[in-house]
């Protein structure tokens, strides 16, 4: 069965500002979009078409910001409100071998089901977010936000068997028909923030900011037991120094940022076993750390060509993840884990590297080249060896001519060495092992209008 995944989006949006007087602005952000959806998989990654999954959905989304500026020689901040509303609507009809969803059954009975699925979802915020002088080489940075949000999930699924259901296998029927369930939740999040920035000099600028940061927690549609399942949510405290430097008149800029956060309750985005391993959950992670470097550079090398590179190193680690799949009843091994404690984040490589170079000619000829690298990572939160992805490395190019203002034909290819990848490893389940290759070269032409 040929796959197929296509999305159909229209957006809108409207800024606007009035000077209200030299000192206050006051600005206003409306967006709206409107997503058409559609994906047809055979799942089953065996070559007969034994397992098929038609999704069709649709998505509306309404947002409103408002934002009241101020600023004077030593104060400028910034008074907001946020307003969001997602209404999520999506059809699941797929049909599994009985024996995909328990070994036992005939291979020849096939279970079909249909899943009608709405989202709704509303976000309220009010924030304040400014800096003061207190010197003239010292800055206060202060914030606030106030953050409430609703969901309702609803599933109406309706499942059915092809076939004769074998004797011995009646307490199929108790699984059979249509079944209703709604959740309906809300959460809310004070998120303060605060920091210092100190002008060192007049090439070197460094700053300590400490902030919480949350996401809403939510369910989601099962798709193999089709139930509601509910996740809390999260929370972070990240703590960052950052030194932003310039030397050369500016042509030469070097930046670096040290951080550390601490994760309470991390959502983890959780693989279903096989034969299901194309679809996840989101799941709670106890407690987690994040912490790391990241610097880049950049010189002007002329008034049209710009060389940079950048560097990061990260160590993102589980500490208090208990696996929820655990039977103490078989020894523990790496198949069978009590806790993912010590265990990295999935797809988290430690090591990151992007370097390349801009052109942008005074006669409308303009273009360049990078090349990014990952180092090694798991596609899993059980970090098994042979899911363990291998180092990549991208290599990509563009050149365009700007035929009149506003006007700019270009060509790009990425990945021009054609490197094969993985985005996503699964070898640990003998006999249902699955992948999905990164992106293969591509080559491309754009037009782009500026008006």
């Amino acid at each position: 069965m040929a796959g197929r995944e296509g999305t159909e989006t229209f957006i809108q949006s409207v800024n606007a500002t009035w000077k209200l007087s030299d000192a206050v602005e006051l600005q206003s952000i409306t967006t709206y979009q409107d997503t058409d959806y559609v994906r047809i998989e055979d799942f089953d990654v065996t070559p007969a078409p034994l397992a098929d999954l038609d999704r069709q959905g649709a998505d509306e989304v309404w947002s409103q910001e408002a934002r009241l500026k101020y600023a004077s020689d030593r104060f400028s901040g910034v008074l907001g409100f946020y307003f969001f509303d997602d209404e999520e609507a999506f059809t699941d009809e797929f049909t599994v071998p009985g024996a995909f969803v328990n070994p036992a059954i005939p291979a020849s009975l096939f279970v079909t089901r249909v899943s009608d699925n709405t989202v709704a979802r509303t976000n309220y915020a009010g924030f304040v977010d400014g800096d003061f002088e207190l010197s003239d080489t010292v800055d206060l940075l202060f914030g606030l936000r106030y953050d409430y949000e609703e969901i309702e999930n609803t599933s109406i699924t309706d499942t059915g068997v092809i076939g004769s259901i074998p004797p011995g296998f009646e307490f199929l029927t108790a699984l059979l028909g249509q079944s209703s369930q709604t959740t309906d939740a809300s959460y809310e999040a004070w998120l303060p923030k605060g920091g210092v920035r100190w002008d060192a000099n007049d090439n070197a600028t460094v700053s300590f900011v400490a902030q919480r940061a949350y996401r809403a927690g939510g369910s989601l549609i099962n798709i193999v037991t089709a139930d509601v399942e509910e996740y809390d949510p999260e929370f972070l405290w990240n703590y960052e120094i950052a030194l932003r430097t310039n030397f050369l008149d500016g042509r030469l800029l070097w930046n670096a940022n040290v951080y550390y956060s601490d994760w309470k309750d991390q959502q983890v985005n959780e693989i279903l076993p096989p034969p299901f391993d194309n679809f996840s959950r989101t799941v709670n992670a106890g407690q987690s750390t994040l912490y790391g470097i990241e610097t880049d550079v950049s010189f002007d090398l002329t008034d049209w060509v710009e060389i940079y590179g950048g560097l990061g190193y990260a160590i993102a680690e589980f500490d208090d993840f208990n696996n929820g799949d655990f039977d103490d009843t078989l020894p523990v091994s790496e198949a069978n884990q009590p806790h993912f404690n010590g265990n990295s984040f999935p797809f988290a490589p430690v090591w990151s590297l992007n370097a390349g170079f801009d052109v942008n000619h005074p006669s409308g000829v303009f273009g360049g080249v990078d090349v990014n690298y990952q180092s090694d990572r798991f596609t899993d939160p059980e970090n098994f060896a042979v899911n363990e992805s291998g180092a990549r490395t991208l290599l990509n190019a563009r050149v365009g001519y700007e035929l009149r203002e506003g006007v700019r034909l270009s060509a790009y290819v990425r990945n021009a060495l054609d490197e094969d990848y993985y985005t996503f490893l699964q070898r640990s389940a003998v006999g249902n092992e699955s992948a999905r290759l990164g992106d293969e070269r591509t080559y491309a032409v754009r037009l782009d209008f500026d008006f």
